[in-house]
C-alpha cells in the first residue's frame, strides 16, 4: 500500500490535481469518514475532475508557472500527502496507516516534482520545444493513475 501511496505522490508531483481527482473517483461514496469521506463524495469527485482537466490543459500554456516555485511545490506536496493518506485510509481507518500514507505521498510528490521537472527540461531540449515533453508527462501521469485506479481498496 505504501508503494501505491508513493506512486500517487509522484503523480501529484507531475499534476497537482490529478492525484486527488483519481483517489476521489475511485473511492466509493460513503466508504469512510474524514478525508476519505470528503474525497469520496460525488460533488468532490466532479469538482476535482474538472479542475484536473483544466490543469492538464493549462500546463501546456507558456504562462504556466514553474512547478518549483514555493507555492506550486508546496501544493504538490500537500496534494501527494492528502492523496497518499486517503489511499491508505481507504483500506483501514487507522491513524498510523494515514500518517504513513501521507509521508509516502509527500515523498513521492517531491520526487515527482523535482525529478520530472529535470527530465521534462531535457526532453523539451531534445524535442526543441516543450509541448511534446508536456504530453509525454501527461501520458506518464495517466499511466500511473491507471495503476492506482485499477486496484481499488
Amino acid at each position: 500500500m505504501l508503494a501505491r501511496a508513493f506512486i500517487i505522490g509522484v503523480v501529484a508531483g507531475l499534476r497537482t490535481l490529478t492525484a486527488p481527482a483519481v483517489i476521489s473517483r475511485t473511492t466509493t461514496h460513503g466508504s469512510g469518514k474524514g478525508v476519505v469521506g470528503v474525497l469520496g463524495h460525488p460533488v468532490t469527485s466532479a469538482a476535482l475532475g474538472l479542475l484536473a482537466s483544466g490543469e492538464l490543459l493549462g500546463d501546456k500554456s507558456s504562462q504556466a508557472p514553474s512547478r518549483k516555485i514555493p507555492s506550486a511545490f508546496i501544493a504538490r506536496i500537500v496534494s501527494g500527502a492528502l492523496s497518499g493518506s486517503a489511499l491508505c485510509a481507504r483500506r483501514r481507518q487507522a491513524v498510523p496507516d494515514m500518517v504513513l500514507g501521507a509521508l509516502a505521498g509527500a515523498g513521492g510528490a517531491v520526487v515527482g516534482t523535482l525529478g520530472v521537472a529535470a527530465l521534462r527540461q531535457r526532453l523539451a531540449d531534445a524535442f526543441g520545444r516543450d509541448w511534446p515533453a508536456a504530453l509525454l508527462e501527461d501520458v506518464v501521469a495517466m499511466s500511473a493513475t491507471a495503476l492506482i485506479a485499477g486496484k481499488r481498496a
